[in-house]
Formats: C-alpha cells, structure tokens, sequence
C-alpha cells in the first residue's frame, strides 16, 4: 500500500510540474479604432510561444513576424452591411504581396462578452495554434512551412474593425517577478 501511495504521489507531483500555470493581464485600454497594429507585449520572449486573449465581436488577431515574413491569425469577422462573414484563418504574406491562407476554420472561436485564450508556438519550419492557456492542448492547427523560425523578430496584436463602435480587449500572460529582473539586467547592461 505504501509503495502504491508513492508512486501515485510522485505521478502527480510530475503531473503539476509540466502544467504551467499561466496569469493573463489585459495589454491596455479596449481600442475603437478602425485599424490597429501594435506591439504585443511578450515578458518572455526567450521562450518559442506566446499566449494571448481577445475579446471582441470582430475581426481581431495577432501577427508574427519572421524575417520580412509576416504570419498572422486573424479570428471571424461577423457580416456587416454586405460583408460576407469571414471565419478564423492563419496566413502569410510577404511585403506588400496579397496573402496567402494555410489554414480555415469553420467554427467561430470569438465571443463579444468572454475572454477567449489561445496560444501560438513555433519551431523552425513550423507554426502551431491552439485553444487554452496550455501548449499543446487544444490544438487547432500545425502548419509546416519553411519562412517559420525558430527566433521571430517582431509580434504584433491586429485589430481591423471599419465599423467603429465596437471594441476589443487583449490580454498577454503577466510578466513574472524573474522576468521582469531579467528585462531589467539587459536595459542595465
């Protein structure tokens, strides 16, 4: 019996070493502005993924950017006068080229009332996206391709809502007390 309780001990010590458990803080103010890029705050950025949430009616989403190649997700955008509805997409563009979609969903992942949380990782080669504050769990999509690398050189969070009125609200996993000294040691030097 002994032997029994120790070994389901230690499994579940191992099993709540591996779950991360992962604060969010908003990223600012709800914006109503038509077009927004901005920097995405990222207190890890030693890390190959990030987690964020959006809450919003409309088309919102994050990009990532990889050697003057952008990836993006970009959540549903709902009709709108004549506007067809414009379900969840990931895809890629290159300067000024029109995009590329890798992937299409057709369940709407947003909600106007309920924060909703997703994560993005990526290894060379390769970009996934998911539900959830846990990477790897909820997967939605994992798409190869080779602009995709191991170390991004930009992240940015996208809203592009032309029926002003409606806002947004992001948030980004909080900063750590060790990470916010870790950002301190390399403005200090």
């Amino acid at each position: 019996m002994n032997t029994f309780l120790l070994i389901l001990t230690i499994t579940l010590l191992a099993d709540v070493a591996i779950c991360e458990d992962v604060a969010m803080c908003p990223m600012g103010e709800q914006y109503t502005m038509a077009v927004l890029d901005v920097d995405f705050v990222n207190h890890y950025p030693e890390r190959n993924y990030i987690y964020f949430g959006i809450k919003a009616c409309r088309s919102a989403g994050v990009k990532l950017l990889f050697q003057n190649v952008y990836f993006y997700t970009k959540f549903e955008r709902k009709p709108y006068l004549d506007q067809p509805m414009i379900m969840p997409i990931i895809g890629k563009y290159i300067g000024h080229e029109d995009p590329t979609t890798l992937w299409t969903s057709s369940t709407p992942l947003l909600d106007c009332d309920e924060m909703k949380y997703f994560w993005l990782k990526w290894i060379e080669g390769e970009l996934s996206f998911g539900q959830g504050l846990q990477v790897g769990s909820g997967v939605l999509a994992t798409i190869p391709d080779s602009d995709v690398h191991a170390e991004y050189d930009d992240v940015l969070y996208v809203w592009d809502d032309f029926t002003y009125g409606f806002t947004a609200d992001f948030e980004t996993q909080c900063a750590s007390l060790h990470a916010i000294r870790e950002q301190q040691d390399e403005i200090i030097g």
